[in-house]
């Protein structure tokens, strides 16, 4: 399985940390699963989907399936749009549209990687299911300066070259 970067599309560069903090946690999810190979964040973040075809850089890693996402405004709603494509085939696994409300991205991410593991029909045990709902912190807020963390430090983002 290949977790492409998800895609910021509010036009809002500022909401880099939300794209770059989403694939990040769902590559963190997913590495928990034993019985799923995943690509190295290192090598998924040399893809930007604006620039390639996902599939045929999925087709380059040798992985069967990729999961694609992107995040937009529509109204003053964000909307989050995630893909498990069977690389082979061409074909949706699952497709799916979250509507978190602010406070919800954490959750976000726990129910992209459950979405996964139900579309590869995977069984976990009753420990790796609940580390895939774990969240390191129940405050929304928290977890946004947790992701803004290397940008307020005066770290480059995450997935960027200078």
């Amino acid at each position: 399985v290949a977790v492409l970067p998800i895609a910021n599309r509010t036009g809002d560069a500022d909401m880099e940390y939300l794209a770059e903090g989403l694939t990040d946690g769902a590559i963190r999810l997913l590495s928990e699963i034993p019985k799923l190979k995943l690509i190295a964040r290192s090598t998924v973040y040399r893809f930007r989907i604006a620039t390639e075809d996902a599939l045929s850089f999925a087709r380059s890693l040798g992985v069967d399936v990729v999961l694609t996402g992107e995040f937009k405004k529509l109204g003053n709603r964000m909307v989050f749009d995630a893909e498990l494509t069977d690389v082979g085939e061409g074909t949706i696994v699952f497709s799916r549209q979250y509507w978190p409300n602010p406070s919800d991205w954490m959750d976000i991410q726990a129910d992209l990687a459950l979405d996964v593991v139900r579309g590869l029909n995977l069984d976990l045990d009753r420990g790796h299911s609940a580390r895939l709902s774990h969240h390191p912190t129940v405050s929304a807020e928290a977890y946004q300066s947790y992701l803004l963390g290397g940008i307020s430090v005066g770290l480059r983002p995450l997935g960027r070259r200078e």
